[in-house]
C-alpha cells in the first residue's frame, strides 16, 4: 500500500511539474509576442524640440488583447534617452495619459529613429542612455532606415544641460570637463 501511495505522489509531482513548465513556456511566448505584436500608437510629445525634453510613446497590443506601453523620455538638448520603461496599461490608463499630454502621431519608424538618434547624441556628450533590456526589445523589431531621418539635437547647435530636481549638482561640471 505504501508503494502505491508513493507512486501516486510521484505521479502528482510529475503532473504539477509539467503544468509549471507549460505556464512558464506560455509566459515566455507572451513576452516574445509583446515585442512582435502590432503597434497601436506611435506618438511623440508635441513640444519635444521646443522644450528640449519629451516623451516618445509606443503602444502595442499583445495577442491576448492586453496593451503595453513603451515610454521613452528623450532629452533633445543634452542627455539623449533620460529614462525608459515598458509596462502594461489598461485602456482607461492609456486614455488618461493621452488626455493629459499633447502628442503627435508619427510612424513607428520615425519614433525608433528618434530614440536611436537620441541615444547616439547622448553618447556623443558622454551620457549613457537609461534604457533597460525590456525597453530595447520593445522597439527592436521596428524596421527603419537611419539615413531617412535627420534630427537636430542640442539648443542652438550646442549641448545644453538643465539640472532637474533630482539631478546631481556636479553634472554640469562633468560636461564642461569632458569637452
Amino acid at each position: 500500500m505504501a508503494l502505491s501511495q508513493k507512486k501516486l505522489q510521484q505521479k502528482k509531482a510529475k503532473k504539477k511539474q509539467k503544468r509549471v513548465q507549460q505556464i512558464q513556456t506560455q509566459k515566455k511566448a507572451n513576452v516574445v509576442s509583446i515585442h512582435q505584436s502590432p503597434i497601436e500608437h506611435s506618438l511623440v510629445h508635441s513640444d519635444i524640440w521646443k522644450a528640449g525634453i519629451g516623451t516618445v510613446l509606443i503602444v502595442r497590443r499583445a495577442n491576448d488583447g492586453r496593451l503595453f506601453m513603451g515610454n521613452y523620455l528623450i532629452d533633445t538638448w543634452c542627455l539623449g534617452v533620460k529614462d525608459a520603461f515598458v509596462r502594461e496599461v489598461s485602456f482607461a490608463q492609456l486614455d488618461d495619459f493621452l488626455s493629459k499630454h499633447s502628442m503627435d502621431k508619427h510612424t513607428p519608424a520615425y519614433c525608433k529613429a528618434l530614440i536611436m538618434s537620441s541615444i547616439e547624441y547622448g553618447k556623443q556628450n558622454n551620457f549613457k542612455p537609461n534604457l533597460d533590456d525590456k525597453s530595447k526589445k520593445f522597439i527592436a523589431a521596428i524596421q527603419y532606415d537611419p539615413s531617412s531621418y535627420q534630427f537636430e539635437f542640442g539648443k542652438e547647435g550646442e549641448a545644453f544641460y538643465i539640472s532637474g530636481p533630482h539631478d546631481d549638482e556636479l553634472l554640469p561640471n562633468m560636461i564642461e570637463k569632458s569637452e
